[in-house]
Formats: structure tokens, C-alpha cells, sequence
């Protein structure tokens, strides 16, 4: 019985593995994405009157 039960068990995580790696792949590239990415600014720098820029 048991080995009935750990084949079926053995079975069950070859047919998921590779959504799950896949899975796993997606969420440590989107969390590396959003690291790395700056939020846009919502309006551009205001430069103080009198004030040369460059």
C-alpha cells in the first residue's frame, strides 16, 4: 500500500514541477524587475526662479 501511495505521491509532483518551476521563475523575475525599476515621477523638478540649470 505504501508503495502505491508514494508512487501516486511521486506522480502527482512530476506532472506539477513544471508550473511550479515556472511559477517560482515568474515571481523571482517580477520581484527582480520591480527592485531594479524606478517609479516615474509624476510631474517634472520645479527649478527655483533665477536659478540657471546646467
Amino acid at each position: 500500500m505504501f508503495v502505491v501511495f508514494n508512487t501516486a505521491i511521486g506522480v502527482l509532483f512530476a506532472l506539477t514541477l513544471v508550473p511550479v518551476v515556472r511559477g517560482a521563475a515568474l515571481v523571482k523575475a517580477s520581484l527582480a524587475q520591480a527592485m531594479l525599476t524606478r517609479a516615474p515621477l509624476d510631474a517634472p523638478a520645479r527649478v527655483p526662479a533665477g536659478v540657471t540649470v546646467g
